[in-house]
């Protein structure tokens, strides 16, 4: 037992070394450990010697190397030969059999197995486990014929507990074919690594519709108006529940995208993108108003031509406006007829939630400073307006004191007052009334006596 434990430490990676004993007694001074240090045990050495000869192939190798090529001919020698070799290797399935290299299987014993099928792995595998030839015989050198592509493709249905009709093609994956083999089909000629292609290429004879594929239509599919309306009706009630094509208003690019999966970004790659504009192209029997949807295209109200509203161009517009965009014009005029605005005065009703409410918030806030008053200033430049009597102002617009005045001398008129002194019969109510409120309150601390005085410095106030 002493000379084997030498040897075992000898051999052992970790070498003894002689103990540093002036680090030793630094350790010991400031209160560390200061046992020396020793050799590793024997037994550990023992172990470590005991792991590296099990890395090498086991006994059993050396008793299948020596069979003949008649042993490999039964089918239950090789079939023990490679659920052996699979244990041995730890590999994680039966399939995986077909990534060894020829030197790995003759040095596990399999050389005159692989001289038996011509050194042509992938032909033993397959022909050992039959249940597998589906996986295994689109992995060989040459390119697999269209029947080793059709058993792939039905494996696969099987494989994934889909429909065995063909129909169950529509939702493979990807994923599913990388994961289970089938990239050489990808690649071959004319497939350009698409599940879609390399299915309808396969089953030629079959009536496919690309739209339905979950994996993504070809792209040059998406040329056809037919294919894209089959793919909008479809994924419309679905997904969408989509009742009617007024119900695409509220869907978004981006969830269209979300939930419509590659087939989604492929129709939409034909139309820059614009959800609005792929369904102007594909219902162009049916009045699309581009302020409908979540989001108008970039520059959209800066534009002078109309976008998509078919029911308008034909049409003079109500509205004469100085705002160069002809877009923004036909929205006011939209919005006009669907508030029922008969005049011009009517427009004093309307309010910032009225426009938002109608999909005009973002016009608004980027085109007109988030006010209606100001919309219908530039809309209606001729008309003389009168922002108090707006349900809101613009911001600070009180603040000014010419604006000030110019309500305070509106205010002298509408309540008859013949000369300054007549103020004194105001109240404050009737000055709310008239929509001073704001100025009242938030200018002059709720005093229209402050708020004359400062409006009118120059006239001798007498209040008694």
């Amino acid at each position: 037992m002493r000379v084997s434990a030498v040897f075992a430490t000898s051999r052992c990676s970790t070498r003894w070394r002689k103990p540093n004993y002036r680090s030793q007694r630094i350790a010991g001074k400031s209160g560390g450990n200061c046992s020396p240090r020793t050799p590793p045990p024997a037994s550990w050495c023992l172990s470590r010697t005991r792991s590296s000869i099990a890395s090498k192939p086991a006994t059993n190798a050396s008793q299948y190397a020596s069979k003949d090529v008649a042993f490999w001919e039964h089918a239950q020698n090789r079939r023990e030969y490679m659920l052996w070799l699979q244990a041995e290797l730890a590999l994680p399935s039966l399939v995986s059999l077909i990534k060894l290299t020829h030197s790995k299987i003759q040095n596990y014993g399999g050389k005159t197995l692989l001289n038996h099928y011509s050194r042509c792995w992938i032909t033993a595998v397959s022909d050992t486990f039959p249940e597998l030839s589906w996986r295994l015989d689109v992995q060989k050198p040459s390119p697999p014929p269209l029947i080793a592509q059709q058993n792939y493709w039905k494996g696969l249905l099987r494989h994934l507990n889909l429909p065995e009709s063909l129909d169950g093609l529509y939702t493979v994956t990807y994923r599913a074919v990388v994961s289970s083999g089938g990239l050489p089909i990808l690649f071959l000629p004319g497939n350009d690594r698409m599940v879609a292609k390399s299915i309808m290429s396969a089953f030629p004879d079959h009536h496919w519709d690309p739209s339905l594929f979950v994996a993504g239509a070809p792209a040059a599919l998406w040329n056809d108006k037919t294919t894209k309306r089959r793919f909008l009706d479809r994924i419309g009630k679905e997904k969408f529940g989509a009742e009617s094509l007024s119900s695409w208003y509220r869907v978004s690019g981006r969830e269209f995208r979300r939930k419509g999966g590659p087939n989604a970004e492929g129709v939409l790659a034909f139309h820059n993108g614009d959800l609005a504009e792929l369904l102007r192209s594909v219902y162009e029997d049916h009045t699309w108003i581009p302020w409908l949807f979540s989001q108008v295209p970039a520059g959209f109200w800066d534009g002078t031509k109309f976008q998509g509203i078919s029911c308008l161009p034909s049409q003079t517009l109500t509205i004469k406006t100085i705002v160069d965009s002809k877009n923004v014009s036909a929205y006011f005029d939209w919005l006009g007829k669907r508030l029922g605005i008969a005049s011009v005065e009517d427009w004093y009703r309307v309010s910032k939630a009225d426009v938002v409410s109608n999909a005009g918030g973002g016009l608004l806030r980027r085109k007109f400073g988030d006010s209606v008053v100001l919309a219908c200033q530039q809309i209606f430049p001729k008309h003389e307006w009168l922002p108090w009597r707006f349900k809101h102002v613009p911001q600070r617009w009180w603040a000014l004191p010419e604006n000030q005045r110019k309500f305070l001398d509106w205010c002298y008129t509408q309540l008859n007052m013949k000369k300054m002194d007549d103020w004194r019969h105001v109240s404050i109510q009737q000055v709310v009334d008239l929509g001073g409120e704001a100025l009242i309150k938030n200018q002059h601390n709720g005093s229209l006596r402050r708020a004359l005085e400062s409006t009118y410095p120059d006239h001798q106030w007498s209040w008694i």
